[in-house]
C-alpha cells in the first residue's frame, strides 16, 4: 500500500537551516497522516532519520536553534485515542533535533497561533496566548529562557513570516485575502511576494505565497546573471544554505546546485526520500535530556 502511495503520489519535504552551523532538519510528509523529521549536514549531505509522528506537525511555526541543536515544533495529534492526553491534542515542544522526543512541553489544546522562535541558543520566543503558557510539568524548559508577548495571534502568519524576515527574506508585497466564511475558505485577491538574496552571490530567490480556500502555496523563481530567470516549477521549498548553494525540494527529493552553475548545470539530487515508510526509531540516549 505505502509502496503504491508513493509512485502516485509524491511525498511533501520542507526544511529548516541553522543560522550558525552547517545543520538542517527536513519535514517529510505523507502519507498525509505521518511526518518523519530528517536531519541534514549541509557540509556533507548526510541525511540522519529523525522520527515518525502519527499526526499533523506545521513546520512554519516550527524552528531551529542558531546552532542547530534544538528543535521547536508545533504538533496536533490525529489518532483516534489521543496518547498524548497529559498535553491537550496540540501543543508546542522543544527537543534535540533531528528527534521529536520532547524535553519541553506547552499544551495549547487548539491550532490557533502555537509553534515559537529563537531569539538565540539559550532564548526561545513561545507563539501561544497569556492564558498557554505554563510548561507541562513534566517536561520542562532547563537553561532555556523563555519569553512570550501573549499574543499567540494568527495560524502560520504571522509567525512565519517573523521567521523568513529573520533569516534572510525581505516582503516586496503584502498578500491581501479574503475570507468567504464558507466552505470556500480562503480567496487571495493579492499574492505575498518575498524574495531573499544569496549572502554569498547577487543571485536572488523569490517566493510568490497564495492561499486558496485552506491551502497555502508557493511559487518560487530564481533571478541570476543579471535579468536571467529560472522558474523552479513545482518546488515545495527552496533557500539558500549555509555555503550560498541553491537547495530546493521538489517532488519528493532535494537538490543541490552552486549558485555559479545556475543556467549552467542540472541540479544534484541529494536524496529521494519518497520510499520512506513509517517505522519506529531508536532515539540516542543524547536526545532525551537536556
Amino acid at each position: 500500500m505505502m509502496a503504491k502511495y508513493s509512485k502516485s503520489v509524491p511525498c511533501r519535504l520542507y526544511a529548516i537551516l541553522a543560522r550558525e552551523a552547517p545543520v538542517g532538519v527536513v519535514f517529510r510528509r505523507g502519507p498525509s497522516k505521518w511526518v518523519q523529521t530528517i536531519g541534514w549536514d549541509t557540509s556533507t549531505d548526510k541525511f540522519t532519520p529523525g522520527q515518525w509522528f502519527h499526526g499533523r506537525i506545521y513546520e512554519r511555526r516550527c524552528d531551529l536553534s542558531p546552532n542547530g541543536t534544538l528543535l521547536a515544533y508545533f504538533a496536533m495529534d490525529l489518532s483516534s485515542s489521543n496518547p498524548h492526553s497529559d498535553r491537550t491534542y496540540a501543543w508546542t515542544a522543544v527537543s534535540r533535533a533531528p528527534y521529536l522526543t520532547e524535553l519541553a512541553v506547552w499544551p495549547k489544546g487548539n491550532c490557533w497561533g502555537g509553534g515559537g522562535l529563537f531569539e538565540s541558543n539559550c532564548k526561545f520566543w513561545l507563539n501561544h496566548d497569556s492564558g498557554m503558557t505554563d510548561p507541562n510539568p513534566n517536561y520542562t524548559p532547563q537553561g532555556l529562557t523563555v519569553t512570550h508577548d501573549g499574543g499567540g495571534a494568527g495560524e502560520d502568519w504571522p509567525i512565519y513570516s517573523a521567521r523568513l524576515e529573520r533569516d534572510g527574506w525581505r516582503q516586496a508585497q503584502q498578500m491581501k485575502v479574503e475570507y468567504t466564511r464558507t466552505n470556500a475558505g480562503l480567496i487571495t485577491h493579492v499574492p505575498g511576494i518575498h524574495y531573499k538574496q544569496n549572502p554569498r552571490g547577487k543571485q536572488m530567490l523569490t517566493m510568490t505565497r497564495t492561499l486558496s480556500g485552506f491551502r497555502s502555496d508557493e511559487d518560487i523563481d530564481v533571478s541570476y546573471d543579471e535579468g536571467k530567470h529560472w522558474h523552479l516549477k513545482g518546488a515545495a521549498w527552496a533557500d539558500w544554505d549555509q555555503r550560498g548553494r541553491l537547495v530546493f525540494a521538489r517532488d519528493g527529493r532535494l537538490f543541490a546546485l552552486h549558485a555559479e552553475d545556475i543556467g549552467l548545470k542540472e541540479p544534484q539530487e541529494l536524496i529521494d526520500m519518497n520510499n520512506h515508510k513509517p517505522a519506529p526509531t531508536e532515539v540516542p540516549e543524547w536526545a532525551k535530556s537536556w
